[in-house]
């Protein structure tokens, strides 16, 4: 799993930043999870449906490392 997840960082987004480590394991989490489902759309929507939260959470992110 930590080679996949170093595959992904690495090739698909290109590099690390320690400051969104966490998005990026979010977002492995995300692909993981989605491996095997056959409408990823569909799976994708009704996750984000279960934390209403979730968007406002990654858009003041930088406020929460400013205050940080």
């Amino acid at each position: 799993m930590a080679s996949r997840m170093k595959d992904i960082v690495n090739h698909r987004l290109r590099g690390v930043s320690t400051k969104y480590l966490q998005n990026y394991s979010n977002w492995f989490a995300l692909i993981e999870v989605t491996k095997f489902v056959a409408n990823k759309n569909v799976h994708i929507r009704q996750r984000m449906e279960q934390n209403r939260k979730a968007w406002g959470t990654y858009t003041n992110i930088e406020n929460y490392y400013r205050n940080l």
